[in-house]
């Protein structure tokens, strides 16, 4: 008779082969799905690595035109290269025609590029006039022409860009000031 109670013992210890699939299937999805984190995170870091040294490069260009004397702090010409500083709102000596922030920054005289690691930076500096009392931005010209020329206003603002591409994706860094003749 122990032959036959042994035979007839349902209590086995062991995995069966179905269980032991289920287990392995549940952990490849976990580390398949969490492999696809790695890249997106190294990704990450790097791009908030290129906006910090962008974010320090524009502060430092803000800082050096922060230091020019306000009469020495030349507005940006409402003109140069083939297709002008300020295509967007036209040349000319109106109001708001030389607003810093339609700015062709690649035609500005001042751009430059600098080049960290792979990446290159573009930047460049726009200054323009503008009105104390509506904030409205006014080209150059519209203050040395007229007889006589109207008063400089008195208020100029500068706009410092940065920017660069980071996995076919364009980014920027801006930052304006205001400074006042007094």
């Amino acid at each position: 008779m122990p032959i036959i109670r042994h035979a007839l013992n349902t209590s086995t210890r062991g995995v069966t082969l179905i269980e032991l699939l289920a287990t392995i299937t549940i952990v490849v999805a976990v580390i398949a799905s969490t492999a696809t984190l790695f890249p997106k995170a190294s990704r990450a870091i790097a791009t908030n690595r290129q906006r910090l040294f962008a974010a320090q490069l524009a502060q430092m260009l803000m800082q050096q035109a922060n230091k020019i004397p306000y009469p020495l702090l030349d507005p940006t010409p409402e003109t140069s290269g083939p297709t002008g500083n300020f295509p967007t709102n036209g040349t000319g000596t109106g109001q708001g025609k030389c607003d810093c922030n339609t700015a062709q920054f690649g035609n500005l005289p001042n751009f430059s590029t600098v080049t960290n690691n792979i990446v290159t930076y573009s930047q460049a500096t726009c200054v323009n006039f503008v009105d104390p009392g509506t904030l409205a931005s006014y080209c150059p010209s519209y203050y040395s022409t007229g007889t006589p020329p109207p008063a400089d206003p008195g208020l100029k603002t500068i706009h410092v860009r940065v920017w660069w591409t980071a996995y076919n994706i364009p980014l920027s860094i801006d930052l304006q000031s205001k400074m006042s003749r007094t």
